[in-house]
């Protein structure tokens, strides 16, 4: 039987607010396309939005199992230095290797159609000698 929780309530507790407010507010925003009318101070607004419950909520509503555990050991803490951690990289290099990406298919693509103009000039070249200039 697949588990769909996970097992410890700490985790479970964790993986309950993400579940329930971090995604649930996306779906909604997304649903409703409000971020078609976001300016730039809009985005910081909602990211901030999005971060201090998702840091405060296990502070203030800890299971007993986490207040029993220090502050940096709690399963809420760590899942979330760990996604800072994923987006702040993804968004400072993975963004930059795409364009990296962009760019190499690009010269790829070029590559690509100047060996095809040489291998056809090369042909042409070839059919001049055999046939002659006709």
């Amino acid at each position: 039987m697949v588990r769909l929780s996970a097992s410890s309530p700490s985790k479970r507790f964790g993986d309950c607010i993400i579940l329930a407010y971090w995604i649930g507010v996306m779906a909604i925003v997304a649903k409703t396309e409000w971020y078609e009318m976001f300016s730039a101070n809009d985005y910081l607004a909602f990211a901030i939005s999005l971060f201090i419950p998702c840091w405060m909520l296990p502070l203030f509503l800890a299971t007993e199992e986490e207040k029993k555990t220090p502050y940096l050991q709690r399963y809420s803490i760590k899942a979330n230095l760990w996604i800072l951690i994923v987006s702040y990289l993804g968004s400072h290099f993975f963004t930059v290797s795409f364009c990296l990406i962009s760019i190499l298919a690009l010269v790829l693509n070029l590559v690509i159609h100047i060996c095809i103009h040489m291998c056809w000039l090369n042909l042409e070249n070839r059919r001049e000698v055999l046939y002659g200039n006709s």
